[in-house]
This record gives structure tokens, sequence and C-alpha cells, in this order.
């Protein structure tokens, strides 16, 4: 029998984490909320409220809190917005298509890059079915025609459609 000592300490710890979760999720579930709402008004504010909100998405597509957790919060991350009945790629694609603010822009291709990065198999296919090959297309046909080419975004194009690419369009 374990000492009640020792399970008060556990149960707070798992406690935190499950706070610490839950709150990771509504925070998602908020920044996805609020680029949803940038999407339907066109102001300058929101041109930075967009670089603000995509950074921050992009930060939690990257960020790994608990190293030695079983799944990298980064992966739950990647799973929240992919997931089946998860409007978020939906949302990501929407604002790729509509902003025409660079950075805006670069942010929402980074994002892309990661959910797709390795093992990214299924949020691949939620990429294409979501019709995001023709937006990354479109994109890339429109940014090729800068004179000259942002090198980022065309790195980050490409990129994403060489990973896709195998998935089928």
């Amino acid at each position: 029998m374990i000492p009640e000592i020792w399970c008060y300490p556990h149960r707070k710890i798992m406690n935190r984490l499950v706070s610490f979760l839950l709150k990771r999720n509504t925070r998602i579930l908020g920044l996805l909320g609020q680029l949803e709402k940038i999407n339907l008004e066109s102001t300058l504010q929101d041109v930075e409220n967009g670089r603000h909100v995509t950074a921050k998405l992009l930060h939690l597509v990257q960020t790994q809190a608990f190293p030695f957790s079983v799944l990298q919060e980064s992966e739950r991350v990647k799973k929240d917005i992919t997931a089946k009945g998860s409007s978020g790629m939906e949302i990501i694609l929407s604002t790729l298509e509509n902003t025409r603010d660079l950075q805006t822009t670069l942010n929402i291709l980074k994002i892309i890059n990661e959910l797709v990065s390795v093992g990214g198999g299924r949020r691949c296919g939620v990429l294409v079915s979501k019709g995001g090959s023709q937006i990354l297309l479109q994109l890339l046909f429109s940014a090729s025609k800068d004179s000259p080419p942002n090198e980022e975004v065309m790195i980050q194009l490409h990129s994403i459609l060489a990973k896709i690419g195998p998935k089928g369009f």
C-alpha cells in the first residue's frame, strides 16, 4: 500500500498537467477563433492581429513543452488542428488564401509545413481534402509573378508541395 503522503503530490502534479493541457487546447481553439474573425474583417489593425495570431499558432505548433511525455505537445497541437470535426485547417487555408500580408503568409506556410512534416501522412490527406493543394498552387503562381519572387515564400511552398505531392492532388 502506498502511503497517502506520496499520493497527494502525485495527484497535484497530475491536476496541474491536466489543467495545463486543457488551457493549451482552449488556447488553440481561441487562436483559431480569432483568426477566423480576422478573415471576416479587413482593416489595418487586423493585419497586425493576423501576424500576431499566426505567430502564436506557429509557436504552439513548433513548441514541445514536455520533453518526456508520451506524445509531444506540438503533436497534440497538430492533432487538434487537423482532427475530424475541427475547422482548424479550413481556417488556416482560408487565411492563407485571403491575406495579402507577407509575414502572415509566411507564418501560415510555416504552420502548414510543420503540420505535414515527419509523420504527417494523415495530415497531408486532410490538407489535400480541404483544397489546400489548389490554394498552394494558386499562391505559387501568384508569388512567381512577383519581381523578384520572395525566396522564403517559394522555399516554403515548394517544401510543402513536395511533401503532399505523393499523397495526390
